[in-house]
């Protein structure tokens, strides 16, 4: 069994998840959540890459990008540091008083955390 790469454009359907119909071009200009769910995409999913422009909008620059195939959760929570501005961050994170605490933990325990089915659990609670 080979499973490929894919590389995808800004006219690429996406073809899974909740935006499985999208494109990704149209996924961007929508709002800062589906440009979140798009890096989300990016560093959860191994084998889903995006063209190099499509990196370069996203925020996702030289530092934060990984080999493919390959996923790192770390990254993730770094861009949402670095690339997100601060209305960004206001809008994502309203409900939210110590995002950046939050962030900044889930950095520290992505990189030795053992992921048992009690310990992600926690982990998605922010515990």
């Amino acid at each position: 069994m080979t499973v490929l790469l894919r590389t995808l454009t800004k006219k690429s359907i996406l073809g899974f998840g909740k935006f499985a119909d999208c494109k990704v071009g149209d996924l961007m200009k929508i709002s800062i959540k589906e440009i979140e769910y798009l890096v989300w995409v990016y560093y959860h999913m191994s084998m889903i890459s995006y063209h190099n422009d499509i990196l370069i909008e996203l925020g996702i620059i030289e530092d934060l990008q990984i080999d493919k195939p390959g996923k790192e959760m770390k990254n993730f929570y770094r861009w949402k540091i670095d690339a997100l501005s601060d209305i960004d961050r206001l809008y994502l994170y309203s409900k939210t008083k110590h995002w950046k605490k939050i962030l900044h933990k889930k950095i520290s325990m992505a990189d030795h955390y053992i992921f048992s089915p009690k310990n992600l659990t926690l982990y998605n609670h922010n515990k």
